[in-house]
C-alpha cells in the first residue's frame, strides 16, 4: 500500500517539476532534482511513512540515501511551506490527488 502512494507522489511531482522519474532517481545536486527529492521526502514523511521505508523506496528506485539528507528535506519544505502560500497550495493539491 505505501509503495502505491509513494508511486503516485513520483508521478505527481514529476509532472510538477517536468522533469522525468530517472532524473528525479540521479545522485545529481542540481537544485530542481534535489527539490523535487526533497518534496517527495516531505510529502512521504506527512503521510505519514517512516525514513527507513521512504529510504527503501528510493533504494528500490536506484537512490541510495541515509536518514540525515531525508530529515534534512522534510525538514527544508516544512520550513517553505510555513512561509511560501504557493507552495502549500501545490503540496495540499498533490495531498488530495493520492488516493488509497
Amino acid at each position: 500500500m505505501k509503495s502505491e502512494v509513494f508511486d503516485q507522489f513520483v508521478d505527481h511531482i514529476i509532472d510538477l517539476y517536468n522533469i522525468n522519474k530517472s532524473e528525479l532517481f540521479t545522485k545529481s545536486k542540481i537544485r530542481i532534482f534535489s527539490e523535487a527529492r526533497y518534496l517527495l521526502y516531505y510529502l512521504c514523511f506527512t503521510r505519514p511513512m517512516k525514513v527507513v521505508t521512504i529510504m527503501h523506496f528510493m533504494a528500490e528506485n536506484g537512490y541510495k540515501i541515509d536518514h540525515s539528507p531525508i530529515r534534512s528535506g522534510v525538514y527544508a519544505v516544512a520550513k517553505r511551506v510555513k512561509f511560501d502560500k504557493d507552495y502549500i497550495d501545490i503540496v495540499k493539491e498533490i495531498q488530495n490527488k493520492v488516493v488509497i
